[in-house]
């Protein structure tokens, strides 16, 4: 089966699937903001790694070499660090963004720049950095121009720009669209999705 087929038929049952727990009386809400599931494809390296593992001998998936390595190397491929938090009956991946690594690659990127003087990460839950910056430089152009920037390939919002300090903060919406958009687009991915939980819907019957 070509690669655009199989793809096509993963969105299929995944459609199939809503429909049906909709009419269950159940529906989807999210696991975690920053949580993606990823099945690989069956001719890539990780996907035939696997395809041979013994899921029953995987008792912390977490903690096993292995797939860290295939969650590591997926992540320096798409230029987002990520993280493995399990794996599912179905072979699947359930991997986070790394927020505090992403933020520590970008205050390293800010503190290069010549006008940056100090760069403190405010809060990994909020995705929230503090820069210090010259007041007649060009990140104080920038941060007075608008409400929002661009940190290498990451928008960010610019919550507080005053006296040479900005606190910014960046769009999780957007680097979950990101994450998903660079996952699909790895040829290693067959397809990639957020991670959701079901939950009783209130108006079903029964």
């Amino acid at each position: 089966m070509g690669t655009g087929r199989a793809r096509s038929v993963a969105v299929w049952c995944a459609a199939l699937t809503g429909a049906w727990l909709i009419a269950a009386g159940a529906h989807a809400s999210p696991g975690s903001a920053d949580q993606v599931i990823v099945k690989f494809a069956p001719e890539s390296e990780a996907g035939q790694v696997l395809s041979r593992m013994d899921l029953a001998a995987v008792v912390d998936p977490a903690g096993d070499a292995q797939l860290a390595a295939i969650a590591r190397d997926l992540g320096e491929r798409i230029g987002m660090p990520l993280s493995l938090e399990s794996l599912t009956s179905g072979r699947e991946l359930l991997l986070a963004l790394d927020r505090e690594a992403l933020l520590g690659t970008l205050a390293e990127h800010l503190r290069q720049r010549d006008d940056v003087a100090r760069v403190e990460v405010e809060s990994v839950e909020a995705l929230r950095l503090v820069v210090t910056f010259e007041p007649e430089g060009a990140f104080a152009d920038m941060v007075a121009g608008g409400r929002r920037v661009t940190l290498g390939e990451v928008e960010a919002e610019v919550l507080s720009a005053e006296r040479g300090r900005a606190v910014l903060a960046l769009d999780s919406d957007a680097l979950m669209s990101t994450l998903l958009a660079r996952l699909e687009a790895d040829p290693a991915v067959q397809y990639a999705q957020p991670n959701l939980r079901l939950r009783p819907y209130a108006g079903g019957s029964g």
